[in-house]
């Protein structure tokens, strides 16, 4: 063989290598939970407590506190991605590129290799053969893997 051959076979396996193991690396990179506990839930500010005014029946008023189901304004709208808007969008990130396609597949450099769900602001990507599943997070009009935001590439209009 001669040397020009070597290292063509040579660069080929290094970039074929390479491939492999960003495929593996998002494959199976499992990512981190916050922790959920009483230090996770924020206290209600104390103005969102007024108190009552007395009843007029009661001899000694007692003093009662209302909570306002919205201490901080009203509920944040919905996400504006679901399993609807999602199919048909392509995403990517450092040359890695993955699509929401037709029934819940999804297509990872272009090849079928798991299938996905959202689930609230979560986005789940698994494989029912292996029971491997990964996680994107919906923030607004983005999504993030592990705290980093994914490129919209492609996004075609939803079937009516």
């Amino acid at each position: 063989m001669s040397g020009q051959a070597r290292l063509v076979r040579n660069c080929t396996v290094a970039v074929l290598v390479t491939a492999a193991l960003t495929l593996w690396r998002f494959l199976s990179a499992r990512p981190e939970m916050p922790p959920v506990g009483p230090a996770s839930v924020a206290p209600l500010p104390v103005a969102a407590l007024s108190p009552s005014p007395p009843s007029p029946d009661s001899a000694a008023p007692a003093q009662q506190a209302k909570i306002d189901p919205y201490p901080s304004g009203p509920p944040p709208s919905p996400a504006p991605w679901n399993e609807h808007t999602l199919t048909g969008t392509r995403w990517g990130r450092d040359g890695f590129e993955i699509e929401f396609g037709a029934d819940r597949r999804l297509l990872i450099q272009g090849r079928e290799r798991a299938k996905w769900r959202v689930q609230g602001r979560r986005v789940w990507l698994y494989q029912d053969a292996t029971g491997e599943e990964h996680m994107l997070e919906i923030a607004g009009s983005k999504l993030l893997w592990e705290g980093h935001e994914l490129a919209l590439i492609f996004h075609a209009p939803p079937p009516l």
